[in-house]
């Protein structure tokens, strides 16, 4: 992996009933990550668009020992919050495709 590294933290959403027969939705951290954050490139973007993947950023990582991460988490950066949106588990690391911003859930 080339480029500067950086931590995000991996967030799992989790639903409780709340008192009045709804559902409170949280998010919890999981585990905090290092690996490389990069924007998506004009090409890989219009690959993705073909495979209908909406990816504004690329996070690189290392394959940790009991480390499950899917398109239901999401990871945060300080108070910036990016949506999972594809895993590619590679055989000694995980390229995970990602969308900051709009239509990213902040709850």
């Amino acid at each position: 992996m080339i480029g500067p590294k950086t931590k995000l933290v991996l967030q799992r959403k989790t639903s409780t009933s709340d008192s009045k027969g709804g559902s409170v939705v949280t998010w919890e951290d999981k585990r905090e990550i290092s690996g490389v954050l990069s924007t998506v490139s004009g090409y890989k973007q219009m690959i993705y668009d073909q495979l209908g993947i909406v990816a504004t950023h690329q996070f690189l990582c290392d394959l940790q020992k009991g480390l499950t991460v899917s398109v239901h988490d999401r990871f945060r950066k300080g108070s910036e919050y990016y949506q999972i949106r594809r895993v590619d588990n590679k055989r000694t690391c995980l390229r995970v495709l990602l969308e900051s911003g709009k239509g990213v859930e902040q709850t």
